[in-house]
């Protein structure tokens, strides 16, 4: 995949041969791994010098955070596999799969500091509409990836609309086609969060 000044256009996509996975950055979940630990033997130490509740608390989050950063650094435990029709990701070993066909936006949620992977079902999809609402309310989309998976989030939504575009281009689909109703088609402009 080409990157120019940081920024993709959907002109540049080009995964190669699918399927491709990207993996997590295992430097990040080695760093907090470590953070957490700290923060736990801190919370040991409380706990023999002072016994307070709010030390047993400390301990158990934290110990808690640092064997799901442990598990998190295994392979095979975080992963997004995009492939010819749809994509699977995982997340401590749980795999969601999503079908191209089944998507009608990808874009970013910002979600304080961060920037997710987003994306809007078409309405028809068969996914819990009171979870699909809440979702909507918080951050504006139906489901978001839980990592970037070594890319910029900008650029990764780029790849996963090129990919879906073609998917539904390939298949003679239209968005009348798959939600039995006009759903926006991800262009340039939707992308980047308009």
């Amino acid at each position: 995949m080409k990157d120019v000044e940081g920024l993709m256009t959907r002109e540049d996509v080009d995964t190669g041969p699918l399927p491709l996975t990207l993996n997590a950055s295992r430097l990040r979940s080695a760093l907090f791994l470590v953070v957490f630990l700290g923060f736990t033997a801190l919370g040991v130490w409380m706990i023999i010098d002072t016994g307070e509740w709010l030390a047993w608390f400390c301990t158990l989050f934290f110990g808690l955070g640092a064997v799901i950063f442990a598990v998190n650094l295994l392979p095979n435990a975080s992963y997004l596999r995009l492939e010819d029709d749809g994509f699977t990701y995982s997340s401590l070993f749980r795999q969601h799969t999503v079908k191209w066909a089944v998507v009608s936006e990808f874009g970013l949620m910002v979600m304080r500091s961060s920037n997710l992977v987003a994306w809007t079902f078409v309405p028809n999809h068969k996914t819990s509409r009171t979870m699909r609402q809440l979702n909507r309310a918080i951050g504006g989309f139906d489901a978001a990836l839980p990592d970037t998976y070594g890319l910029k989030a900008v650029n990764l939504v780029v790849v996963m609309a090129t990919l879906r575009d073609r998917y539904w281009q390939g298949h003679g689909l239209t968005e009348k086609d798959i939600a039995g109703e006009v759903v926006p088609v991800s262009d340039n402009a939707s992308w980047a969060g308009k």
